[in-house]
């Protein structure tokens, strides 16, 4: 994991602890929330760790809402494909469950690492185990085949991600598996019964189509659905806080989704 240079990042302090073997780094905010704890899953296209960027939101959100986080230093290609980084999701998940029974806990990651969140869901599910309180998916990358047929029209507009690339990426991951499996492209998985969910995507992105099919698909299955497109906006432009107008206003969007209570309307999608 490429750790912030400092042990604390905002306001908050860092601690780095093995969960399970895995390497976790956890940030507490100066005012916590008890019986709260947000796991975050960075994104990397599954082939790096976290940036500074990654630090900068996630400080920003534990500081605005009080909730402690984990960030995950999950397996990494080409040493851990698939399901390498899965299980050790997993196995930290479980591990806060243990620890805290009682705690409500929140699963959100970005990029491929909302894809990562996902597919965590749905395994857990399989296992009729019990689900994060909420779910967040922040410019998430759900197909690793990149199969929709409207990329084509909204490729023109990414400048930071290629088809090709992404596909070669998420075959190196699949590692012979079926890249279309729901565990690899949760976008195929079975949505009945997820937690409540949070979904943001910029209109410019390659993503955006999957979470276009995403949401079709969360709302037949009867999910709780914050979704919101923000026009123009390139991929996770949410990161670039506190530079960023509109990343400032994501963050707002995330931390208002965390306090939530649960069944209350969502709120108003961006224009």
């Amino acid at each position: 994991m490429k750790k912030p240079p400092a042990k604390v990042v905002g306001n908050c302090r860092l601690q780095e602890e093995a969960v399970e073997g895995v390497g976790c780094i956890f940030l507490d905010p100066p005012r916590q929330s008890l019986g709260e704890k947000l796991i975050f899953l960075h994104g990397g296209a599954f082939t790096s760790g976290p940036v500074i960027c990654h630090w900068g939101m996630l400080s920003r959100v534990c500081e605005k809402t009080g909730i402690p986080a984990v960030m995950v230093d999950y397996g990494l290609v080409p040493e851990n494909p698939f399901p390498d980084g899965l299980n050790d999701v997993i196995g930290v998940y479980r591990a806060l469950r243990r620890e805290g029974s009682a705690d409500r806990i929140y699963l959100m990651g970005d990029s491929s690492g909302g894809g990562l969140a996902l597919s965590a869901v749905l395994a857990l599910k399989d296992g009729k185990e019990k689900l994060p309180e909420k779910l967040g998916l922040l410019s998430p990358w759900l197909d690793l085949t990149l199969s929709h047929s409207e990329i084509e029209n909204i490729r023109q507009y990414d400048q930071l991600l290629t088809r090709e690339d992404l596909v070669e990426a998420g075959r190196v991951y699949a590692d012979g598996h079926d890249p279309a499996y729901y565990l690899l492209s949760p976008i195929n998985g079975d949505f009945i019964g997820i937690p409540p969910t949070l979904v943001l995507v910029g209109t410019h992105e390659i993503f955006l189509c999957d979470c276009r099919r995403f949401k079709e698909k969360a709302i037949s299955a009867g999910a709780a659905l914050t979704y919101q497109e923000w026009e123009g906006m390139f991929h996770d432009w949410m990161a670039l806080t506190p530079a960023m107008r509109e990343a400032n206003q994501a963050v707002d969007v995330i931390v208002d989704f965390l306090n939530r209570p649960a069944g209350q309307p969502q709120a108003p999608a961006a224009s």
